[in-house]
């Protein structure tokens, strides 16, 4: 691998920066993003109790309480979206690198830097850009297990599916009825 090579991902992942932030706030808040910012800003013990009542994880409107501690405005309502949004760009990479080869996930990560879809979600304030990134982390460290059998890649692994599941829309699949 070359010099130029190395510098593909931090330049793809640049790109996907450079389309997603100047973005983040031209849009108003809709629904779904006023439920978010709602819920984030109440104090903790009735978020734990509002957030379930809903149907969604306490996870991320924990994360984006914290956030809001910070700032508030649209751009730190999504920010939290935009960062997990850019950092699939480096997951997508890893899966497919660990599924066939680094130049196949330096195009998978080119085609997750411009996607429409992941662009839109990243700039959403609720929890849409988990939707990919958790369980794409979770395919590349199954791979990793069975490929290298080490034990921080299973503890890894446990965790990163753990948090899978508890996303409200992927854990209603492997809900019993």
């Amino acid at each position: 691998m070359n010099k130029y090579q190395r510098l593909l991902l931090p330049a793809i992942i640049v790109a996907g920066v450079l389309v997603r932030l100047p973005f983040i706030g031209l849009k108003s808040l809709w629904y779904d993003e006023l439920y978010a910012v709602w819920a984030s800003s109440q104090p903790v013990d009735i978020l734990l109790t509002e957030v379930p009542a809903s149907g969604h994880p306490p996870i991320y409107y924990l994360v984006l309480h914290e956030v809001l501690r910070l700032g508030s405005g649209e751009l730190w309502f999504r920010m939290v979206s935009c960062i997990v949004g850019i950092a699939t760009i480096w997951f997508i990479f890893l899966l497919g690198k660990e599924l066939i080869s680094r130049r196949t996930g330096l195009w998978a990560a080119a085609l997750a830097a411009f996607c429409p879809y992941l662009i839109w979600y990243s700039l959403d304030a609720p929890n849409y850009a988990c939707l990919l990134a958790i369980p794409t982390l979770s395919c590349h460290f199954l791979l990793r297990c069975i490929t290298r059998d080490c034990w921080y890649n299973w503890c890894l692994l446990v965790l990163i599916t753990a948090a899978t599941l508890f996303s409200p829309y992927s854990s209603r699949v492997l809900r019993a009825p």
